[in-house]
């Protein structure tokens, strides 16, 4: 094998968990190094400046190889399942052809033309919009310690700062960390950590074929009068905001009190989108979610962030037996027959704390492709690429997103 996948979990971080994930993932494989290591490491590794540091070095000498590259993550899971509450190490080695581009290669085809995406969406399945499967060469992966994008506007209403050089090209990843620390969380390349400057790589051999799935349901049309005040929704359509919301909910969650906001939000537009429906919006991920925290006693709604002025919104909803068989549905139509191995970023809110203790996100892809080699990470944001852009647009065709489960399938080139 040339791919293979490992977890190792403790009761307390140490650097030897990543030294066993690694040399586990190599038995698995019938290898004795590796020629590239993707690791992800549970947020107990950020404790401390030199922990992390430790835990990368271990998995280099285990692996054999100074092409360790990664992050701190709020969880990981592997085709064997996942783990989100002890200290973990996760890895990915990869062997005989495979492994990173070499920087100053990448750093060539980066300044060289860019390569070509194509874009499909196929409409709708099992009644859920596609948003697209976006299908790239040597497939690039991003890794940031704290967010590059701009607070007020997510998805792809803004994009990457930095060298047009570093975001030219379509890829996946995710911010660093766990919502619940506050400092940021270390990211590695060259087995070398970092607090201040991204990781970004590319992996040779392979084509990736990426999908997004959001899950979410519209509720109904698109509103353009929009008023609000700072993260408090005040109007929408000249209605108080929750009554607004209230008129499109369906009867049953009316019903329930409290009011279930934990799966309803404001999905946000720009106003330039005067042309598409909801459905088209849904299907090329034009939208940015904000989750609903409040209905406060005037009507208002309180949201996760402020909207940004000259959007629009309609209102949307996630449920999990919906939410599975969008993901169940889009993963049974890949063309691909048999991946080399797979890359998954899954949001915080989806997996087991979404899915009452069981990740059925995970389920639908070992259902789908048994005994292929997967590394996920539980992040509270995702980066993709934009579906219907190009990569030669300019700014870069990437998103950051929340909510969303991201599968890259990546197959031997050429296969």
């Amino acid at each position: 094998m040339s791919a293979a996948t490992a977890l190792a979990s403790g009761e307390r971080a140490h650097p030897l968990l990543a030294a066993e994930a690694v040399e586990a993932a190599l038995r698995r494989a019938g290898l004795t190094r590796a020629a590239a290591v993707l690791l992800y490491l549970s947020p107990e590794f950020s404790h401390g400046d030199t922990l992390a540091a430790a835990a990368v070095l271990a998995a280099a000498r285990a692996a054999q190889t100074m092409q360790v590259a990664g992050a701190v993550t709020a969880g990981v899971f592997t085709e064997d399942g996942f783990s989100l509450e002890r200290p973990c190490a996760a890895a990915l080695i990869l062997g005989n052809r495979l492994g990173f581009v070499p920087p100053a290669e990448h750093r060539a085809k980066e300044d060289a033309a860019p390569d070509t995406i194509s874009d499909a969406v196929s409409g709708t399945r099992a009644g859920h919009a596609e948003t697209g499967i976006i299908r790239v060469p040597a497939p690039r992966l991003s890794f940031f310690s704290r967010s590059p994008f701009s607070p007020f506007a997510r998805a792809p209403l803004v994009f990457p700062s930095g060298s047009p050089k570093e975001s030219a090209a379509p890829r996946i990843g995710c911010i660093s960390g766990a919502p619940a620390h506050a400092a940021p969380a270390p990211v590695w390349q060259q087995g070398r950590t970092s607090t201040t400057r991204p990781a970004h790589i590319a992996i040779a051999g392979v084509d990736a074929e990426i999908l997004v799935c959001h899950g979410f349901q519209a509720l109904g049309p698109i509103h353009r009068g929009v008023r609000s005040n700072g993260h408090k929704l005040l109007s929408v359509d000249g209605d108080e905001a929750l009554q607004n919301l209230l008129r499109e909910l369906p009867a049953s969650p009316r019903r329930d009190a409290p009011l279930p906001l934990h799966r309803i939000f404001a999905l946000i537009v720009p106003d330039d989108s005067r042309h598409e429906t909801v459905e088209e919006l849904l299907a090329r991920g034009l939208f940015l979610g904000i989750p609903l925290l409040a209905a406060n006693a005037d009507g208002s709604l309180e949201l996760g962030m402020r909207i940004p002025s000259g959007h629009s919104l309609f209102w949307a909803q996630r449920q999990p037996d919906m939410t599975a068989a969008e993901v169940q549905a889009r993963i049974a139509g890949l063309d691909a027959n048999a991946p080399a191995f797979a890359l998954a970023f899954s949001c915080l809110g989806r997996g087991p704390l979404f899915y009452d203790g069981e990740d059925r996100d995970l389920a639908a892809f070992t259902a789908r492709f048994p005994k292929i080699p997967l590394l996920g990470a539980y992040c509270a944001e995702q980066i993709s690429p934009l579906p219907g852009a190009s990569s030669s647009s300019s700014p870069a065709p990437v998103r950051q997103m929340q909510n969303a489960f991201t599968l890259a399938l990546c197959s031997t080139s050429g296969a």
